[in-house]
This record gives C-alpha cells, structure tokens and sequence, in this order.
C-alpha cells in the first residue's frame, strides 16, 4: 500500500489526525503534525525536523545550541526555535506558508495536506509565479 503524505509534516492551529501522524504542541497553540517516518529531536524549546549533520565535529549536531551552529551543518532540516523558523541553506526541506483570513500561519512540507486540513484555502489565493498573476 502506497503511503500518502509519507515523510511530511503540518504547522497548524489544529492537529492533522490521521494514524500514521504524531503530534507536538508548539507555542501559541500551534501544533506539529508529522508522518511518523519523519525523522524529528526535540531538546528543550528547539525542534529538528530532517537530517543534520555537522561539517565540525562527528555525530549528530547539538540542537539544544542550533542558532550558534546551524551555520556548520549539511544536509535537509528544519528548526523551530522560538517563533522562528529556519531552513538549510538551500531549502532543500521545503516549506510552504501562508496566513489564513483570521491571520493565523500555516507551514507544512505539503500542499496536498494544507489542502486536506483548509480545503479551497490556498487555491482561493491571487498564486504569483515568474509568468504573473493567474
């Protein structure tokens, strides 16, 4: 059976509930919800969603310290910190974000699970690409 939203994950108001989710509460009653095959270590009030891997010393990166660090790791992560996020260098762990009409921030690694949660939201937008507006 092929897994759907396999590896993804969603930053919401409201839990994604499907079987094969894991939740965490964030601040400001926000939660993230993540396919459990995704890999994702939580030390203290920072998340690492992905693979890091530092360019400096052997073994898994220090999270608890990531805003000191990041800058030395590889790979494809994610961290939360705070009320922040930040990417890779080059994004490879994309995200897609948007607010909501009550102004409520919405972050997932899917568009197709931002669409299941908030359907006919992010298609009622103005989408501007390279070509313009549609």
């Amino acid at each position: 059976m092929r897994c759907v939203n396999r590896r993804q994950f969603i930053i919401a108001k409201t839990k994604y509930e499907r079987e094969d989710f894991l939740h965490r509460k964030l601040m400001d009653k926000y939660y993230l919800s993540y396919q459990y095959e995704l890999k994702v270590r939580q030390e203290n009030d920072t998340i690492l969603i992905g693979h890091a891997f530092s360019c400096v010393k052997e073994g898994e990166p220090d999270i608890s310290d990531a805003l000191n660090h990041m800058h030395e790791w590889a790979g494809r992560w994610i961290v939360i910190k705070d009320k922040m996020l930040f990417m890779d260098a080059c994004g490879t762990l994309g995200v897609f974000y948007f607010k909501d009409n009550e102004g409520d921030i919405i972050c997932s690694s899917s568009l197709r699970l931002i669409e299941e949660m908030f359907p006919g939201k992010i298609f009622q937008r103005n989408i501007v690409t390279k070509y313009g507006s549609h």
